[in-house]
């Protein structure tokens, strides 16, 4: 049976629209990767079996552990409802994006969390080695952007797929884009989003050439 720890809310806010970051305990012990997720539940009777996998934002060096959570309907709504001091459920680590080396990173929505663990745990002299297109429909979806222009510079690319505003790309990713924008398709390729996004860039970057070992997702 999968080991469960209890852990207290340390602290809720809002980092974009309708998205919360969950601060949580760090259990003695609890050991994971950036890029990994948790299966979490509400440690209620009604809820404690309800779980949903989260990644990780913060990392293992971390004292504390971040999650960062967008309200649809189910358990982030009854998230998004919590207050410091309730109690969640997380256990045992799961898969993986590992990072191999300086890359592409392609992100949409809330598609940039496993990629802030990463991020956070490569430092910023590393993260500026490499490059970032996130993807969002409006300005106010964009999770953490402060943090990710302060790390990766000129490398980061905003793209705002619903609304029109200056410094920001309003465009839709598909190959035409990927063939404008980038250059090199000989390195790494991460990706994280909805499976349609991922499948979608996944064989357009095989189609303009990148090696299918070398894309990540």
């Amino acid at each position: 049976m999968e080991e469960e720890f209890v852990s207290k809310i340390l602290k809720i806010g809002f980092v974009a629209n309708d998205v919360k970051s969950f601060v949580i305990e760090k259990p003695e012990g609890y050991v994971f990767n950036s890029g990994q997720a948790t299966n979490l539940s509400i440690n209620t009777l009604r809820f404690r079996d309800e779980k949903r996998p989260f990644t990780f934002t913060s990392t293992n060096n971390d004292l504390v552990i971040e999650f960062i959570v967008k309200k649809y309907n189910g358990l982030t709504k009854n998230l998004h409802e919590l207050n410091p001091g309730d109690e969640v459920i997380i256990r045992e680590p799961f898969g993986s994006i590992n990072y191999f080396g300086p890359g592409i990173f392609i992100a949409g929505g809330t598609g940039i969390t496993p990629f802030l663990s990463i991020f956070r745990s490569l430092g910023e002299e590393i993260v500026k080695s490499n490059k970032l297109f996130f993807f969002n429909k409006t300005h106010k979806d964009i999770i953490c952007e402060g943090e990710l222009r302060e790390m990766f510079n000129e490398n980061v690319i905003f793209s705002l797929t619903d609304e029109k505003r200056k410094g920001y790309l309003n465009k839709k990713i598909n190959k035409s884009f990927l063939k404008k924008e980038i250059t090199d398709f000989s390195g790494y390729f991460y990706i994280c989003g909805s499976p349609g996004f991922v499948e979608s860039i996944r064989k357009s970057l095989i189609e303009l050439g990148a090696d299918k070992n070398k894309i990540i997702f």
